[in-house]
């Protein structure tokens, strides 16, 4: 499975960062639910699933993340329990 890698963002708020191996391929993105995230909000959530293969091989990651606008552009905060 992808790991998220975070390293400190402005703020000190952790940024996310999918490794991607050469045998992993993206093929969906479903967005389940949002709060939040207007143009007028500066914070917001999103739940997802992201589909892709890994060794050819179908599988989803499903997550609820907290995000952030900093300077107009929407930075991933950090993963809220499903």
């Amino acid at each position: 499975m992808p790991r998220i890698f975070s390293r400190p963002g402005p703020a000190g708020r952790a940024r996310g960062r999918w490794s991607s191996p050469p045998n992993l391929h993206w093929t969906g993105l479903e967005i389940l639910a949002t709060t939040d995230g207007s143009p007028f909000h500066t914070e917001g959530t999103v739940e997802f699933r992201a589909h892709f293969t890994l060794n050819g091989e179908a599988d989803s990651h499903h997550e609820h993340s907290t995000f952030t606008r900093e300077n107009g552009s929407w930075v991933y905060v950090a993963a809220l329990p499903i």
